[in-house]
C-alpha cells in the first residue's frame, strides 16, 4: 500500500485543454513537421547506419521523384491531422517520415537531433492512436468515425507530452552516463559550443 501511494504521485494528470487549444498544437505540430522533411537530399552514402537505416535501405530519399510523391502523401496526412481525421494513418505517414529522414542524416556520420524529438512526439500519438482504434472498434465493436472525439485528442496531447520529457530527461542521462559525469563540468562550454554551430551553418 506504501508502494501504492509513492506511485500515486507520479501519477498522470490528462489537462483539460479545450478544443480550440488542441486544435491549435495541432495545427502547429503539423506546420513543423511539414517544414522538417526536406524537399531533396544531396547524393550521400550512409556510412554510419543509424536507426532505420539498420533495417532499410534509405536512398531512396535521394531520388527527387520518390521523396516529391512522398511529401505529396505527407500534405495529406499533416492536414488530416490538423482537422483531427483519420489519426492513425495521418501519424503514421507523419512518424515514417520524420524517422526515414532523421535515419537518413544521421547515417552520414554527424548527428542531428533536431528530428528526433519530432518523431518521437508522433510516435507516441501514432501507438496511442492504434491502441484506442483496437480498443473501441475492433474489442468493444464501436461503429468506426474518422473524427477523433475530444477525450482523444486529450489524450493524444498528454502522449507528446510525456514523449517530450521522456526524450529529454532520457538524453540528460546518457550524457551524464557517458561522459562519466563531467557533462555538467562542461557546461559552461555549451554556449561556445552553439556559437560555432550557429556561425557554421551561416557560413554553410
Amino acid at each position: 500500500p506504501r508502494f501504492s501511494r509513492i506511485l500515486m504521485k507520479f501519477d498522470s494528470t490528462i489537462l483539460p485543454h479545450s478544443g480550440w487549444e488542441m486544435g491549435f498544437m495541432r495545427v502547429a505540430f503539423a506546420a513543423m513537421v511539414w517544414q522538417s522533411v526536406p524537399w531533396f537530399y544531396y547524393p550521400a552514402t550512409l556510412s554510419h547506419p543509424s536507426g532505420l537505416a539498420h533495417f532499410f535501405d534509405l536512398t531512396f530519399l535521394m531520388n527527387p521523384e520518390v521523396l516529391g510523391i512522398l511529401r505529396g502523401v505527407l500534405a495529406a496526412a499533416v492536414v488530416f491531422y490538423a482537422a483531427g481525421l483519420f489519426m492513425f494513418l495521418s501519424l503514421g505517414v507523419m512518424t515514417f517520415l520524420l524517422a526515414a529522414c532523421g535515419s537518413f542524416e544521421n547515417s552520414q556520420g554527424a548527428i542531428n537531433h533536431s528530428l528526433q524529438p519530432l518523431a518521437l512526439v508522433a510516435l507516441a500519438q501514432w501507438g496511442l492512436a492504434g491502441w484506442i482504434l483496437i480498443r473501441d472498434h475492433l474489442l468493444r465493436r464501436r461503429p468506426f468515425f474518422p473524427v477523433a472525439s475530444t477525450e482523444t485528442h486529450r489524450w493524444l496531447v498528454h502522449a507528446a507530452k510525456v514523449a517530450l520529457v521522456a526524450c529529454y530527461v532520457t538524453s540528460a542521462f546518457t550524457k551524464l552516463e557517458r561522459s562519466d559525469g563531467q557533462w555538467i563540468q562542461r557546461t559552461p562550454n555549451l554556449a561556445v559550443a552553439i556559437a560555432k554551430t550557429n556561425t557554421k551553418s551561416y557560413l554553410n
